[in-house]
């Protein structure tokens, strides 16, 4: 069975037109290694050089808007995440940080 990390989301004051998230601690001694092993296959890692091409090997052009850049760098921040977890599980799979923004 797979646990699914709930997030709590809540009205940030100092920013009124956002939300912040925070994850809640769930399980996360094991969710590195939960990466290692869903991208460590063949299909895994072609699915994770398709999400590198599609983000941080994008380059847009100078009439990108600025929702248009701030939209990519939310993806590639994501991509990194991913990477990083997969590199944390490959290294020591209980040195997750639950810590990141």
């Amino acid at each position: 069975m797979v646990s699914e990390s709930p997030l709590v989301t809540s009205f940030d004051s100092d920013t009124p037109n956002r939300f912040s998230t925070r994850h809640k601690a769930v399980d996360n001694d094991h969710l590195c290694q939960s990466f290692v092993r869903c991208f460590s296959s063949d299909d895994g890692m072609r699915v994770l050089s398709h999400l590198r091409s599609m983000t941080r090997d994008r380059v847009l052009g100078p009439e990108a808007s600025d929702a248009a850049l701030r939209y990519i760098e939310g993806q590639r921040q994501l991509v990194a995440f991913v990477e990083s977890q997969i590199a944390r599980g490959r290294t020591d799979p209980t040195a997750f940080d639950n810590t990141t923004e």
